[in-house]
């Protein structure tokens, strides 16, 4: 039993540091900002490094109540890269995400969102 659980503890070490180096590198080139909405909720942005050049923008109301419906939106240097309606999940939050090509320079990216039931609004900014 003791050479099983050495043998798993080996091969349980030798491929889970690659993974743990990768999220590690993925988390560290990550940008991230969060601010308040005009209400009580706040808004969250993350722009990551994707394979093959490309950014994975992500844009997020918290609410922190249900069922809430927001119309989102994210841009890109102005132009309109992705929008849609969402509805806030069982924690309060509405997410809405696009993978774009990562442009020559700083990409400068802008969300909006406006809770269809209450008028209020986020609005945030992040640069990558």
């Amino acid at each position: 039993m003791a050479a099983i659980l050495r043998a798993y503890h080996s091969l349980n070490a030798r491929f889970a540091e690659p993974w743990t180096d990768r999220c590690r590198a993925i988390a560290r080139d990550s940008v991230r900002t969060q601010g308040p909405c005009s209400a009580r909720s706040a808004w969250k942005f993350r722009v990551s490094p994707e394979d093959g050049g490309r950014l994975e923008v992500e844009w997020e109301v918290d609410s922190h109540v249900a069922g809430q419906r927001w119309n989102m939106a994210i841009k890109r240097a102005g132009v309109l890269l992705k929008s849609g309606r969402r509805t806030t999940d069982a924690c309060g939050d509405a997410e809405l995400r696009v993978v774009v090509s990562n442009a020559a320079g700083t990409d400068a990216f802008r969300g909006k969102a406006a809770n269809l039931a209450t008028g209020e609004t986020c609005k945030g900014t992040i640069s990558f």
